[in-house]
This record gives structure tokens, sequence and C-alpha cells, in this order.
């Protein structure tokens, strides 16, 4: 067999194993799009189910909060922790992008003529008063998860 022969079986070779992966690649896609619809709404029914159970978590630590924090802002559970902190919250009044306009601060104005609240955010505290608005701590509750054996 010549060279050019060689060649030309190693180019057959690959035009056939190109229309075989292409076809397979078509098969595993089809597939996969049957696996996601018969998941999809078992899926969606647990993250909603999370989303719940995390929001009455939540609401739990809020409510009881004297009792839950009684001993400090993180509480060690088998399954996890509560955790609860005071973070910046950022209150501004509806016409604060006026007056950061007025007072030339225009490095807080985004192109779209919007507050940049991340920008204010990192204002002196005497920049957000002068643009009526104030810097509070709020309560933050969260929580973390570690494996613990247990499930629904």
């Amino acid at each position: 067999m010549t060279p050019l022969e060689k060649a030309e079986a190693f180019l057959e070779d690959i035009a056939g194993i190109q229309s075989r992966l292409r076809a397979l690649e078509e098969e595993a896609e089809k597939e996969m799009r049957k696996v996601e619809e018969r998941f999809k709404p078992l899926i969606e029914e647990q993250r909603e189910w999370l989303s719940q159970v995390e929001k009455d978590l939540l609401s739990l630590m809020k409510k009881e909060k004297a009792a839950i924090f009684a001993g400090g802002d993180k509480v060690s559970l088998r399954c996890g922790s509560l955790l609860r902190a005071l973070e910046d919250k950022l209150k501004l009044p509806r016409d604060a992008l006026d007056r950061v306009e007025e007072m030339g601060w225009l490095e807080a104005i985004k192109i779209t003529k919007s507050l940049d609240r991340g920008v204010v955010a990192s204002w002196p505290i005497e920049r957000i008063v002068a643009i009526g608005g104030d810097r509070r701590k709020i309560e933050v509750f969260k929580y973390e998860v570690r494996p613990c054996g247990g499930s629904l």
C-alpha cells in the first residue's frame, strides 16, 4: 500500500469515526433531554420544599432569637450551625439619585441613571446623611449544614 493509499485509508477511518461520534452525541443528547424532563418536576418539588423549610428556619430563628442565641451568635447543632450577625444595610430616600447628582458625586451614578448603591454604601456616613440616607445595623440570620445522616 502506497503512502497516499494509507493516508486515504486513515481519512476514511476518521470520517467513519466522526460520523459514528456525531450519531452517538445526538443519541446521548436525546436521552439526556428525556432524563431531564423526567427529573425536572422532582427537582423543582425539592427546590420548593427546600425554600419553604429554609424560610421556616429563618422565621424560627427570628421569632425565638432570645432562646436560640442566649449563649452567643453561633449555635452548633448536630446537623449544622445557626448564625446571627449584625450587618450594615443601606437605607436611601427615593430622591437620593437627584441629591447625588446635585452634590456632583457622579461616580455613584450609573449610565442608565440609577443610583449605584454599592458606591454609596462605601461612602462615609457624612455623605450618606447629606443625601438623606443613613446606615444602621440589622440583624441577619444564617445557617450552615453539615452531613448528619438524616434525610426525609
